[in-house]
């Protein structure tokens, strides 16, 4: 990321300075120079523009009491631009190793700490304002950067097994006589979650939630040839391999998918048979990541999946 901001500038000053020997007799210098910087860093925006309107032709049929009108619509992908910059273009280049908020001291924790799981080509610094969050109602919580999103999803489990044990660790030696951890996966990080909770020691693992997963693979995923893009998509024969949920008290799973979901689709492969489902409207695939609505079904979730154990355990 940091070598396509570096090339994505080059590119820039190269725009403006053709603009600026093809346009500055007619427009002037600044304004030629604005322009070509300009067609350049439009292309971003342009780019998820495109992705929504393919979404529509090649995903599900919106229901009709939720669909967008147009100003709904450009706001959606509004917050998907700003979304995708904040958390692909700024914070995985930039912020990957800031630390995770931690609950102020004197703060009354929760007894279920929270791993967050990132998903295809980002990193953890995707999560630091959902952690922050997390941290402000009493949650432990940290985010694992995977080693290799382009690699074999199986083979990111061994870190999400450290992870486990360091937050589990971390969390008792703040005061809190956890466990269990809660996995919450964005995208590929919903199937790496999946299959922590069907190949490590689940014993360790408590509620799922999983975030616009391509659990039935998605159609976008057709334009990459990486290991971990072939196992996301449609058909293939690793999604087949995983193991339905149950419904189970322990590991209880939510998935959460949005009928505007820009990158997963069709929409309603982020649902999945055995879990309870979630269907939200006009947000996008990054932008779940930030989106208030999406947090409170998350907190909500975990409250009632904490408040489920701690009734079993009285009982």
């Amino acid at each position: 990321m940091r070598g396509l901001w570096v090339a994505l500038i080059a590119t820039a000053m190269a725009a403006a300075w053709l603009s600026v020997h093809l346009l500055a007799p007619r427009i002037g210098p600044w304004a030629a120079g604005l322009l070509g910087f300009f067609v350049v860093f439009s292309a971003h925006p342009l780019l998820i523009a495109l992705n929504f309107a393919m979404s529509r032709l090649r995903g599900d049929p919106v229901p009709a009491d939720v669909r967008l009108s147009v100003w709904q619509a450009v706001q959606t992908v509004d917050a998907e631009i700003d979304a995708s910059m904040r958390g692909v273009w700024f914070g995985t280049p930039f912020l990957p190793r800031r630390p995770a908020q931690r609950p102020a001291p004197g703060a009354r924790l929760q007894r279920l700490p929270i791993l967050f799981i990132h998903g295809y080509l980002c990193n953890r610094a995707v999560w630091l304002s959902f952690m922050r969050d997390a941290a402000a109602r009493g949650y432990v919580c940290e985010a694992v950067t995977l080693p290799n999103p382009l690699a074999a999803i199986d083979t990111q489990l061994p870190v999400i097994d450290r992870a486990i044990d360091a937050l589990l660790a971390e969390a008792r030696g703040a005061g809190c006589p956890a466990t269990r951890v809660a996995l919450v996966g964005h995208s590929m990080g919903g199937l790496v979650a999946r299959l922590a909770l069907d190949r490590l020691d689940a014993s360790r693992i408590g509620p799922v939630i999983t975030l616009g997963t391509p659990h039935h693979g998605t159609w976008t995923a057709r334009f990459g040839g990486s290991p971990s893009v072939v196992q996301m998509q449609r058909g293939s024969s690793w999604l087949a391999t995983l193991p339905t949920p149950v419904a189970d008290t322990e590991h209880p799973m939510t998935t959460v998918f949005s009928h505007h979901d820009n990158i997963v689709y069709p929409q309603r492969t982020g649902a999945l048979d055995g879990t309870r489902q979630i269907a939200i409207s006009g947000v996008g695939h990054v932008a779940l990541l930030y989106d208030r609505q999406v947090r409170r079904i998350v907190f909500e979730t975990l409250a009632a999946a904490q408040a489920a154990s701690e009734g079993l355990a009285a009982s």
